[in-house]
């Protein structure tokens, strides 16, 4: 006998089992559920990429068309059948994480086995004993060994917990044909597996935050007075350094919000309760909030959700708890104010004492100087629906000057010409200086429909256009302030259409104006002149690289994850990036759009496929804000004081200073810092 086949066969012998396992993915059917909907790969793959044998060469996996991907997805089903059942051994799943890019490793990867297609057998969960995430891009390969299982379908459930999740290859290792099945009732319909899912989901969610919010044994802080103690924080848009609390001088100007950060903590063993109260105010308007800590789908808690407090609000503090306590200032007359922030019951109890000096400065700004502001505001969401006129109010209150008309009430005046919805829905619109109708002209593009811009359609467009101005009209608001909104974040399938529609309303109605928005960069030169305001998102060097005429040229941001974006560097700022390019307009995506299951709260990011977009909360009956709120109207109050500057001292000094912000933007404080540079100018 030949002696190299004698020792390949005892080597084999001695092997591990599952490594002489055939790879049977390679001669299932395979199919997937959700349809993989990653932009940069869409369309470009199938679910038979998954069994092909080939894993993605590409530096980063999800450019590679090998790759399936799918983005704000809550659930992955994928199912492999075969003619004859096999006894199954291993399962690998490849994939890859970048926490930079929001890619993590899937919260659960459930496998189930089924003999039948009807009832499954649970094997186990892929991520169980999944290697740890680093911070930095990885390929990682998940797996589930030693199953020993027969199966002639196998289902594996993939619930996402970042926004994207990528997958290029999976393996299914079988040690030959199906053995028996082993003895047991653990078997799992259809529907049973869904209410299966869900459970060991939450059961996840809240062991992950327990692991990452672990709470430890709060004990008196022996470098701290023993008692209540108050502590400043040295910016109100994050929670990180505390400064012992002095009296506080600052100076401010008229409308001009000012916001005070404070740590209260019982440093004692024992449970403290007391009011808080402020005395010595006079005119100066005080609210004052306690910061409420809301569930990231980060796994973080951050203290996002401000919470008014009513005067001599009672507080109560178990031993070694803290809260953290806004004071939201603002003067509407010019002097000199001496509040000063106190906590009855022990006169022990620290106090903060401030000197407010409020200027009026503001008497040269011009109405045109003064930033728009826009963050899509929809009354008729769930979210805002019955709660119209508190959001007009609190919009109102953070100088939105635009409202939205959604598709949905729009499209049937303007084309049906039934004005009942419009009707009532503009009744909110007044003492919005802009209104916007969003006509959602991509569903006629997406449909091929050749009535959209023929002359009938033209004809009852014209029509319907005419009776909202009309109505609008005999409501208070002007023509003036009416903008057709045709397509949000306009394609290049779509700039045809655009552009025929933009040329002929305007040729036909010489007063009506368009409103554009502007994803993709590539698209500004194709558009540029065909809108009265355009609104781009700047992406990194998006302004930079193009020269606009264009006086009306207007930001915006979209805010994925919003709860847990930084309020200073992402909210704060835009109103620093807007001066700098000197736009028009600035806003973000989105005040109250709120995903998921239950659209009518915004508490819960995990109901859905992806987390709200939110900066307000609602709180009882009625809605609150959010510290990412708070900082974008300050920011918005920074641009109106720059701008208050450049026509008093000149555009470069202001410029300057803006520049100066904008440069540290891990810097809180930095903000702040010049703007009461600018006011004591002034």
């Amino acid at each position: 006998m030949n002696y190299r086949v004698i020792l390949i066969t005892v080597f084999a012998f001695f092997l591990p089992y599952h490594l002489l396992g055939q790879n049977i993915a390679l001669q299932s059917q395979v199919t997937v559920s959700e349809v993989p909907n990653y932009s940069y790969t869409k369309g470009k793959n199938t679910a038979n990429f998954l069994t092909d044998g080939k894993y993605s060469k590409a530096k980063l996996i999800w450019l590679d068309k090998l790759t399936l991907g799918w983005q704000h997805t809550p659930r992955i089903v994928l199912n492999f059948a075969w003619k004859t059942a096999f006894q199954l051994d291993k399962i690998t799943l490849n994939t890859a994480t970048n926490p930079d890019a929001d890619v993590s490793l899937p919260l659960n990867i459930h496998v189930f086995a089924s003999l039948n297609g009807k009832t499954f057998r649970y094997l186990g969960d892929m991520i169980a004993n999944a290697q740890k995430e680093t911070t930095y891009y990885q390929v990682i390969k998940l797996q589930l060994a030693d199953i020993d299982v027969p199966a002639k379908f196998l289902r594996l459930v993939i619930v996402p917990k970042g926004t994207m999740f990528f997958t290029d290859e999976v393996e299914i290792l079988s040690s030959g044909k199906a053995k028996a099945l082993p003895q047991g009732n653990d078997l799992y319909t259809e529907q049973e597996i869904a209410a299966f899912v869900k459970k060991a989901e939450i059961e996840s969610r809240n062991q992950r935050f327990n692991e990452v919010n672990k709470q430890e044994v709060k004990t008196p802080n022996a470098g701290l007075q023993n008692g209540l103690v108050l502590q400043r924080y040295t910016s109100p848009w994050e929670d990180g350094t505390l400064l012992k609390v002095s009296p506080l001088e600052l100076t401010t100007c008229l409308n001009t919000t000012e916001y005070i950060a404070y740590r209260l903590l019982n440093n004692t063993l024992g449970q403290i309760s007391t009011r808080l109260n402020w005395t010595g105010q006079g005119s100066l308007d005080i609210v004052t909030y306690a910061a409420k800590e809301v569930k990231t789908r980060e796994f973080k808690l951050i203290p996002d959700a401000w919470i008014p407090l009513k005067r001599n609000q009672s507080i109560t503090l178990d031993p070694g708890e803290s809260k953290i306590i806004i004071a939201a200032l603002c003067a509407d007359e010019s002097g000199i104010f001496a509040p000063v922030l106190g906590f009855s019951g022990n006169k022990s109890y620290p106090e903060a004492s401030l000197k407010i000096q409020a200027r009026d400065i503001q008497s040269g700004l011009s109405a045109d100087n003064r930033i728009n502001v826009n963050v899509w505001a929809y009354f008729n969401t769930p979210f805002l629906k019955n709660r119209e006129t508190a959001v007009k109010t609190d919009l109102l209150n953070h100088y939105v000057n635009t409202f939205f008309v959604p598709p949905q009430v729009a499209v049937p005046a303007l084309i049906n010409h039934d004005l009942s919805a419009f009707e009532k829905y503009i009744r909110h619109g007044k003492d919005f200086e802009k209104i916007f109708l969003f006509l959602n002209f991509r569903t006629y593009v997406q449909s091929g429909q050749d009535y959209f811009l023929s002359e009938s359609w033209k004809s009852r467009f014209l029509k319907g256009y005419d009776a909202v101005v009309k109505l609008m009209k005999s409501q208070g608001i002007p023509e003036s302030s009416l903008y057709l909104y045709p397509f949000d974040e306009v394609r290049n399938n779509e700039l045809v259409q655009y552009v025929e529609f933009t040329k002929w309303i305007k040729s036909r109605r010489e007063d009506a104006k368009i409103f554009l928005t502007v994803f993709d960069p590539a698209i500004i030169p194709k558009v540029k002149g065909s809108a009265d305001i355009m609104q781009v998102l700047d992406r990194g060097k998006t302004l930079s690289s193009h020269s606009f005429n264009d006086s009306q040229l207007w930001l915006y941001e979209i805010m994925d994850g919003s709860k847990a974006l930084p309020p200073y560097k992402k909210y704060r700022l835009l109103g620093w990036k807007a001066f700098a390019y000197q736009l028009k307009g600035v806003g973000f995506w989105a005040y109250g759009d709120v995903r998921g299951e239950d659209r009518t709260t915004a508490w819960n990011d995990f109901d859905g496929s992806n987390a709200d977009y939110t900066v307000v909360y609602d709180y009882k009956s009625k809605f609150i804000p959010s510290r990412r709120w708070e900082a974008f109207k300050a920011g918005i109050e920074d641009y109106r004081l720059l701008t208050i500057y450049s026509e008093k001292v000149g555009m470069d000094a202001a410029r300057k200073l803006c520049l100066s912000v904008l440069q540290e933007p891990g810097n809180t404080a930095k903000a702040d810092s010049v703007r009461r540079e600018i006011i004591r100018e002034l």
